[in-house]
């Protein structure tokens, strides 16, 4: 029995360690906390489960329950997730993210928010390493700093370029005005819109008029 013990704790402990140390593309610590963790060696396949929270170079990941394989290239977060990189942060019920390729997808509510700029919809796909988000299903787009909100059926987001690009019976209202177009494309960094295709641009009467 204290046998079994002891090769037991010696897989998790050997486990553990390459976790620690072997994994990070950098060479940084990657770390695992939570209230339960099950390893699986015949599956390669650790669930860890109560509270869970990855780091992993300059993410930060926090769920409920995390399946991932053994070497954390390719996790299942579930439940509450948050997922945060330098001061972006992603909110949502379930990622699924390749740490290898930096690329996964957001479902059940996802949101991004930065700095004070929000993003919603049904569902992200998204690239950290480009910087890029793509948004389907009733996106939704809110930027205080500009007075800004906007819906449409996609959201193309680049943060590199700070280009929006949103299609599909896009609206878009700054302060009062309003602008409804096929599709509109947004430099943050210039305040500039630029709409492409039939566009209604509706201007409110001043008061009094």
């Amino acid at each position: 029995m204290n046998k079994r013990i002891i090769i037991t704790s010696g897989i998790i402990l050997s486990l553990l360690l390459s976790i620690s140390v072997g994994l990070a593309a950098n060479q940084e610590a990657t770390e695992l906390t939570a209230s339960k963790l099950v390893v699986d060696d015949l599956k390669s396949q650790l669930i860890a489960s109560g509270g869970v929270t990855l780091r992993q170079n300059n993410t930060l990941l926090k769920a409920n329950k995390i399946i991932a394989q053994q070497d954390l290239e390719q996790v299942t977060a579930i439940g509450d997730v948050v997922f945060k990189q330098n001061n972006s942060q992603l909110k949502g019920k379930q990622l699924d993210l390749n740490y290898k390729t930096q690329t996964g997808s957001l479902t059940g509510n996802p949101r991004l928010i930065r700095d004070k700029m929000l993003i919603t919809g049904q569902q992200f796909e998204f690239d950290l390493k480009a910087d890029h988000l793509a948004v389907t299903g009733g996106a939704y787009l809110k930027d205080p700093t500009q007075d800004l909100t906007a819906r449409a059926e996609r959201i193309n987001y680049n943060q590199d370029k700070q280009e929006v690009v949103l299609s599909g019976d896009v609206e878009v209202n700054r302060g009062s005005r309003r602008m409804i177009a096929p599709k509109v494309i947004i430099d943050l960094e210039t305040r500039k819109i630029t709409t492409q295709g039939k566009t209604k641009f509706i201007i409110p009467n001043k008061q009094g008029d």
